[in-house]
Formats: structure tokens, C-alpha cells, sequence
């Protein structure tokens, strides 16, 4: 696909993100951490949720938990980001995609409550490394990795608190939710393939 090709097509996907849908990104091939999460979760390595649609002035912007490439020039946590500059991140050979929240299910969310929660949550949570170890081990050696408070997350644990404060999932362990349980949620719909 050429240069164009991707930046028309990034074009009409950013077109569709609404505040609380999912973006997920994989790149087992290029990056060790993300290959293990990627093999243990069977799924995609990071999410992330689009925090302001394409009426922002420049771009979309998602809110995320600190990826490990972030983690290498000191950004720790969860930050909101230009999608664009985020994909644009992402090397050869990886892939992504949105996933819409459903038009029933969106009508439940509490945008107040979601926008609340990204403000209580943008560079004042920091990312945790204990429990992206905890996803890597078996069960029976999890117990301590359970965090005590909410000052440390994972991307999948940033999302899962996200949809659940805004009242889209109810009743789930946000803190042992991986990025595969995210994007199976029966709230959204299917994938939508991102340009990387």
C-alpha cells in the first residue's frame, strides 16, 4: 500500500472514532515484550481508547497506558497521544485496528463519567510493571501482582477501568483484564483495519 493509499485510508477510519472505542495494536515480529504478550494473550499487544474524535482540531487522540517503546524515553503512564504520531510509531510489519462501541451500548455510556476518568487518569497513573509480569505468569503465581490502588495500570487495566467507570462493562476484574479480553467485549463491533 502506498504512502497515499495509507493516509487516505487512515482518513476514512479517524473519521468513525468516537470517544471509548478501541484501538489495538500488534507487532510480535519486531518487538520481544510484545511477542509474549502477544503468544500468552492471543491477541493483540496494546490498546488503547480514543479519547477525542476527529473534530479535535489536528487528529484523533487516544488515551493509553504507556507502551514498553514509550518507556525507553521516559513517558510512563497513562497520556493521551495523537493517533496518527502513535501508528506512525509502530514499525514495519506491525498492524492495528478500531473497534467501534456498538450504537445500543454507546447510548449507555456515561460520556461525563468517561471524560472525568481520562482527566483523573492522564499523567497521574503510572504503568505497571508488576502487573504486565503478572499477565506473563501462570494464575497460581499471580497473587502478588494484584494491585492495591489505582495509581498503577496496564493498557488493557486502563481501558477496562475506563468502560467500566462510563458504565459500558459491569461486574469484570478490570486489573486481570488483557489486551484479548478488551477487544472481546461483546460491546464492540468488528475490527475496523488501521493503516501502520
Amino acid at each position: 500500500m502506498t504512502t497515499a493509499d495509507n493516509l487516505t485510508l487512515y482518513d476514512q477510519v479517524r473519521a468513525l472514532a468516537q470517544p471509548g472505542d478501541v484501538v489495538a495494536f500488534w507487532h510480535r515480529k519486531t518487538d520481544p515484550l510484545s511477542a509474549a504478550i502477544e503468544l500468552i494473550g492471543e491477541g493483540p499487544s496494546h490498546v488503547a481508547c480514543i479519547r477525542q474524535g476527529l473534530h479535535y482540531p489536528d487528529d484523533v487522540q487516544i488515551i493509553e497506558c504507556t507502551r514498553p517503546g514509550l518507556l525507553e524515553r521516559g513517558r510512563n503512564g497513562v497520556q493521551t497521544n495523537p493517533l496518527s504520531m502513535v501508528l506512525a510509531e509502530y514499525p514495519a510489519g506491525s498492524r492495528a485496528a478500531l473497534y467501534q462501541i456498538k450504537p445500543a451500548d454507546r447510548k449507555r455510556m456515561d460520556l461525563e463519567a468517561f471524560y472525568a476518568a481520562c482527566g483523573r487518569m492522564d499523567g497521574f497513573v503510572t504503568y505497571d510493571i508488576d502487573a504486565l509480569f503478572g499477565f506473563l505468569l501462570p494464575d497460581v503465581l499471580v497473587q502478588p501482582f494484584e494491585p492495591a490502588r489505582m495509581t498503577e495500570m496496564v493498557c488493557s487495566v486502563a481501558v477496562a477501568v475506563l468502560h467500566e467507570l462510563c458504565h459500558l462493562s459491569t461486574g469484570i476484574q478490570a486489573w486481570r483484564e488483557t489486551p484479548d479480553d478488551v477487544i472481546r467485549r461483546t460491546y464492540l463491533e468488528k475490527p475496523i483495519p488501521l493503516p501502520v
